[in-house]
């Protein structure tokens, strides 16, 4: 079964996860366009079973969504990157930074939530579902 290895920019920190992510999300919530610093931030979400190891010093930032749900965002203590965070809307799961993957054909999202937010200019794949808000 294939290892992928997330990191962030200085390398210092790092996420192993076995397998296959079971979702990757597009989320134009207003705390993801900060967090990124982009108009959009991409989450391949897999179960809390397939992390691997994670490596390196980090500091954990927790925030509520819009919805009340609490995130904790999990980014390198040197650089800044947001590697990873759980979030109380699935519990059972890690979601990883896509970007932090660098695999230009990492799989693609399916999803596109907090469309309400999205930048007018931004446009979504015509196949992705779309939610006003989170998933419903």
């Amino acid at each position: 079964m294939v290892i992928r290895t997330a990191s962030c920019c200085c390398g210092r920190l790092s996420i192993a996860v076995r397998g296959n992510c079971d979702t990757v999300n597009a989320c134009s919530c207003l705390q993801c366009q900060k967090r990124t610093g982009s108009a959009v931030g991409l989450g391949a979400f897999f179960n809390k079973n397939q992390i691997v190891s994670i490596d390196g010093t980090y500091r954990s930032f927790t925030r509520f969504s819009e919805e009340g749900r609490k995130v904790e965002s999990n980014f390198c203590m040197n650089c800044g990157t947001t590697v990873f965070w759980y979030g109380d809307v699935r519990p059972d799961h890690v979601a990883v930074a896509v970007g932090c993957f660098a695999d230009p054909v990492f799989t693609a999202p399916t999803r596109a939530l907090w469309c309400q937010h999205k930048h007018y200019w931004f446009s979504f794949p015509a196949r992705m579902l779309r939610f006003p808000k989170a998933a419903g």
